[in-house]
């Protein structure tokens, strides 16, 4: 289309060449003509090139009729041009856009008119989507109503069970027990027929704690000591031996504020909880430290500018000084020892059964 000027004259020139100058390619097959024409009078042999020149005559005359038809048919359209120049650079760009070859852009737009058809059912699929949410919401709380069903049957046991454990403890004026509060915010659950759910069930479960008689009770997490929360963890490790995942418990302070035979009954309730479970306890009671089937020191070291701890295991004569010490103190006298043989002996004796 651009090239439409130059096409309609360059058909012009041809035209006036064979047919419309003076002295056209026509005009000279027909002068041509006329001195065959007098030749074949004079020859015979002449015939044949007459008719061969007017053969020529003849395509030569068609060929002109084509390329003036052709000529007029040419029409400039500076309007469809501009249209066609703008197309064809909004193809370029789509291929810059989306792979480079035009056949990436109509891959690119089979896939955007699938989307924009999926979109047109938009309306549809969320109403399927409604009764998919809706049915598997009613299924969750079917779910989560037996739960809670079962943990507020296990919930009293548990909390009953963690007090006869902590009355071994020398906490035997505590109360424990577990609440179980229904949801009341929306962050992180659904709400299903009123209630809200989350992949926990309906409710969040708390210990409380009252350590003494006549206190009110409240959040472990904000009234118990580093001793209690030591002690109650061994009571609900003690409880849950069996059923607990973990396989190494490890107590820091659970001797805090006892000794005697409360330190006595901590010890046994180690030793009953490392049957099942691996067992890391670190205590200064001697009472405690026997129950163990293993007895390591920590100690610290100055070198330098550094301070160091060095972990040693002891042989069974070390150990046996060791309870001693823990016993009587710095001086280990030869009492001290026999007590600390004594000591071990009847733990062992205890783990036995």
């Amino acid at each position: 289309m651009a090239t439409v000027e130059r096409q309609k004259r360059a058909l012009s020139e041809v035209e006036a060449l064979l047919y419309s100058d003076d002295a056209s390619a026509l005009d000279r097959i027909a002068s041509a003509q006329s001195a065959l024409n007098g030749l074949a009078a004079l020859s015979p042999e002449a015939e044949p090139w007459v008719s061969a020149l007017e053969s020529t005559r003849i395509e030569l005359d068609e060929l002109v009729r084509t390329l003036t038809r052709h000529a007029r048919d040419l029409k400039e359209s500076p309007v469809r041009l501009e249209e066609v120049a703008d197309r064809i650079e909004a193809i370029k760009r789509l291929c810059r856009k989306h792979g480079g070859t035009l056949e990436a852009v109509l891959e690119r737009r089979d896939a955007m008119r699938a989307e924009l058809d999926g979109f047109e059912r938009q309306a549809e699929r969320l109403d399927e989507l409604a009764k998919v949410c809706a049915r598997l919401g009613q299924e969750a709380l079917d779910l989560a109503e037996a739960l809670s069903k079962v943990r507020r049957r296990a919930a009293g046991d548990f909390a009953r069970a963690v007090e006869a454990e902590l009355k071994k403890l020398a906490m035997d004026k505590t109360t424990f027990e577990v609440a179980l509060t229904p949801h009341s915010s929306d962050a992180g659950t659904s709400l299903v027929e009123g209630k809200r759910i989350d992949g926990r069930g309906l409710e969040t479960g708390e210990f409380l704690l009252a350590p003494n008689r006549g206190e009110a009770i409240k959040p472990l997490a904000r009234i118990a000591s580093g001793g209690e929360l030591s002690r109650l963890m061994l009571a609900i490790k003690r409880v849950l031996a069996k059923l607990d995942p973990v396989f190494t418990y490890v107590f820091d302070e659970v001797d805090t504020g006892m000794s005697g035979a409360a330190a006595d009954a901590v010890g046994r309730l180690l030793e009953e909880v490392s049957r099942e479970r691996q067992v890391i306890v670190v205590t200064h009671l001697p009472q405690i430290a026997a129950f163990g089937s293993r007895h390591f020191t920590v100690e610290k070291e100055e070198g330098g500018d550094r301070v160091r701890a060095r972990v040693k295991a002891l042989s069974e004569e070390a150990r046996t000084r060791e309870i001693a010490r823990m016993l009587a103190g710095s001086e280990v006298l030869p009492a001290a020892l026999e007590n600390a043989r004594a000591m071990l002996a009847a733990c062992r004796q205890s783990a036995s059964h």
